[in-house]
């Protein structure tokens, strides 16, 4: 009986937890997709982001958390609440860019990829951090 009691506060636990990040990502979050296209150019010293496209897909994919459950990644996109200044939404990434810098040509010789980040598409404006964990430094705006 102790068992079933355990199993079943878990369960509630895990309900409740998950009903709480879905409350937080409906507070700021339509269930839509915006895709941000974005140039990633640098060298192993320099790193520039520069915004391309921005595309709407009508539905949201993913899990509505809006935290990182783990911390992987050469890139950190924070989203914020313009208003707020709340951390809404979090996302932690590689790219070929980061492959780039360990290459010989980095070392003397800058180059640019196209990349695209998968946001949920926000209610209200918001803010875009992009951080790089490579070149630890203040938050890159490309706007």
């Amino acid at each position: 009986m102790q068992k079933i009691f355990q199993v079943l506060t878990v369960l509630l636990i895990l309900l409740f937890s998950n009903a709480s990040f879905s409350q937080e990502f409906d507070d700021y979050f339509h269930e839509k997709t915006l895709r941000i296209d974005y140039w990633h150019s640098g060298s192993l010293n320099t790193e520039n982001i520069e915004l391309n496209k921005l595309y709407l897909y009508p539905t949201w994919p993913y899990a509505k958390k809006t935290s990182l459950d783990f911390d992987y990644g050469m890139f950190r996109v924070e989203v914020y609440d313009s208003i707020s200044n709340v951390l809404v939404y979090e996302l932690q990434f590689s790219s070929l860019f980061g492959e780039y810098i360990y290459s010989k040509k980095a070392k003397t010789e800058i180059a640019t990829f196209e990349e695209s980040i998968l946001i949920p598409f926000p209610k209200k404006t918001i803010r875009l951090d992009w951080l790089s964990l490579i070149h630890i430094s203040e938050p890159t705006r490309p706007y």
